[in-house]
């Protein structure tokens, strides 16, 4: 946003002015429309239980400078010559040198990166602009990784010895860019081998039986399943969080699903008000757990479902909340037509109006209150939570307006 402001220009047009097209990066693009232009583009991949499945393309939108360039490995070798000729590709500047010195030097402790005993000469875990620096086996390395659904990515260059190294995988999560690029490491480096293979395989061994225990751990520590308070359909609407947009939750069937914009979820009753997410997107798949996410619903005062927290920040110490609003549904106007007129309770009148096809209550004293219909007899008082009302008919016609309230029910009677 910054550079867009300075410059004038969008990221996009800033990507390609000033990198792709002086380093000659032709098959390079930052756009998945681009990319399914491309006459040759790869597909990513997904691979869950031992089964390979095809994965749709992620079009990242607002989020692009973080992760929607597309190359190839040709291309990102013109990008490390950038870097391990301090800022110059074929004599032309491209970055100033005093800039890549400073991006590559240490700014952020990411973690401590202690020495092993496997690897005494493996340690430092920094951060720089956009680099992570290490000590690999004595060489200083700067390196970022990348993961996209379907794809996997290692860039990284060790510039004392001027070797650059880059590995694309058009599979998720794929443990094959790491592994790849400290294979080719030690031979270039030439330092002592180290059988990556063999090492993946047994700490990939290990987290199958530290997950099948941790499994075993969690059957037996499960409480005792108790069903949830409401109905299904009081779970639905829309639900929103002032920084994170809105979902909605929906009931087909026996079933809720919560539905993103990029993304569909299947919710597993747990226990009480709280159920478990499961990917529904190709297909439910309740092997996988929902890795300690739970959508965990709150009530109001006069007990209709409110909202939802989710820990969705885990660098957060609370859970994100999410406030409900019923899903409006349409009613014909003749029907708000009938419901119109005034109310009697307790030696006071109520009014019930029509305005541009919407229903509105004035209560004497108070505010016009806009009512939202969640059924043809249902209406929500939009800016009072836990506060509803109720038409009642009898032959034929509205008799009764009951008032949901957090302290009770009140009924009126239409004049």
């Amino acid at each position: 946003v910054i550079a867009e402001k300075i410059t004038g220009k969008s990221w996009e047009d800033n990507i390609r002015e000033r990198f792709l097209v002086p380093l000659g990066m032709n098959r390079t693009n930052v756009s998945i429309a681009e990319m399914k232009a491309a006459s040759n583009a790869a597909l990513g991949y997904d691979l869950k239980n031992d089964v390979i499945t095809r994965t749709d393309y992620y079009d990242i939108a607002a989020m692009a400078p973080a992760g929607a360039i597309n190359s190839s490995a040709n291309d990102i070798a013109n990008w490390m010559m950038v870097w391990i000729n301090k800022g110059k590709f074929k004599g032309r500047e491209i970055l100033p040198e005093a800039y890549i010195n400073e991006a590559m030097s240490s700014h952020a402790v990411v973690r401590g990166g202690l020495p092993s005993k496997e690897y005494p000469t493996t340690f430092m875990a920094n951060y720089g602009y956009g680099w992570m620096m290490a000590s690999y086996k004595g060489h200083y390395r700067v390196e970022h990784g990348g993961n996209i659904d379907g794809f996997s990515a290692s860039v990284a260059f060790f510039p004392a010895e001027e070797i650059g190294i880059v590995v694309l995988t058009n599979q998720n999560g794929s443990s094959i860019p790491s592994l790849v690029r400290n294979t080719i490491a030690d031979r270039m480096l030439g330092t002592k081998k180290t059988d990556w293979n063999a090492q993946l395989k047994d700490e990939l061994k290990k987290a199958k039986e530290a997950e099948a225990e941790a499994k075993k751990v969690k059957k037996q520590d499960d409480p005792v399943t108790k069903a949830p308070s409401h109905e299904l359909n009081d779970y639905t609407g829309l639900f929103t969080n002032p920084g994170y947009g809105t979902f909605e939750i929906v009931r087909k069937g026996d079933s809720l699903f919560a539905e993103f914009q990029q993304t569909r979820f299947y919710l597993k009753h747990k226990h009480y008000d709280i159920f478990a997410p499961y990917d529904a997107k190709d297909g439910i798949d309740t092997s996988e757990d929902s890795n300690g996410l739970f959508f965990n619903f709150a009530t109001n005062d006069g007990g209709d479902i409110s909202g939802v927290k989710l820990k969705v920040e885990q660098s957060l110490d609370h859970p994100l909340e999410f406030t409900r609003k019923p899903k409006a549904v349409a009613v014909d106007g003749d029907i708000l037509n009938e419901y119109a007129g005034n109310y009697e309770i307790a030696g006071m009148t109520v009014k019930v109006s029509v305005k541009n096809g919407k229903l509105y209550m004035f209560v004497p004293g108070q505010p016009e209150y806009e009512l939202s219909p969640t059924s043809k007899t249902m209406y929500v008082v939009t800016t009072l939570d836990g506060y509803k009302a109720e038409f009642i008919s009898k032959d034929g016609k509205v008799r009764e307006m009951v008032m949901h309230q957090p302290n009770g029910k009140f009924t009126a009677v239409k004049k």
